[in-house]
C-alpha cells in the first residue's frame, strides 16, 4: 500500500481559458497608423496657419490602426476634423485620427496596438482621401514625425 498525505485541500473552481481580452497597457512606442502611405503635409505652419499634425496619403478603403494600446476617449464627428477618433495612451499621450470614412470603435473601449479603429476617408475639411494624424502630450500637439 502507498502512503497518502494531502498537502493542500482541493478547491473547486471553473477556469475559462482563451476568453480574456489582451491587456492594453501602453507600450510607449507608437506604430505607423496605416499600412503604407507617405506624408503629404507635414507638421508646422501651412498657408499661414499652424498644422498640428501630419497628413498621410492613402486610398478610401485603407485601414487605420491604433498607434499604441489605450482607451478611446472620443469617437464621432467633430467639425473640420470630420470623423475623428482620439485614443488616450496614458502618461498624457493622446493620438488623434481624423477625416475617417468610418469609425470601428466606441468611447470607453480599450484598444490594442495595431487594432483597426477606422477607415481612411475625406470627411470634414479634407482636400482628398488621407489620414490627419496628431500626437498630443498633456494637451500640446507634438510633431508625429519625431516618433518614427
Amino acid at each position: 500500500m502507498i502512503d497518502e498525505q494531502v498537502l493542500v485541500a482541493p478547491r473547486e473552481q471553473i477556469v475559462i481559458k482563451g476568453t480574456k481580452t489582451p491587456p492594453t497597457v501602453p507600450t510607449g512606442k507608437f506604430i505607423w497608423p496605416t499600412k503604407g502611405g507617405y506624408i503629404t503635409s507635414g507638421y508646422g505652419m501651412r498657408r499661414g496657419k499652424a498644422h498640428p499634425a501630419i497628413d498621410i496619403s492613402g486610398v478610401s478603403d485603407r485601414t487605420i490602426m491604433a498607434a499604441d494600446n489605450g482607451k478611446v476617449i472620443f469617437a464621432g464627428r467633430d467639425g473640420g476634423y470630420g470623423n475623428l477618433v482620439k485614443i488616450s495612451h496614458g502618461n498624457g499621450y493622446v493620438t488623434w485620427y481624423a477625416h475617417l470614412s468610418s469609425i470601428s470603435v466606441s468611447v470607453g473601449q480599450q484598444v490594442a496596438k495595431g487594432q483597426k479603429i477606422g477607415v481612411m476617408g475625406e470627411t470634414g475639411n479634407a482636400t482628398g482621401v488621407h489620414l490627419h494624424y496628431e500626437i498630443h502630450l498633456n494637451g500640446k500637439a507634438l510633431n508625429p514625425e519625431k516618433f518614427y
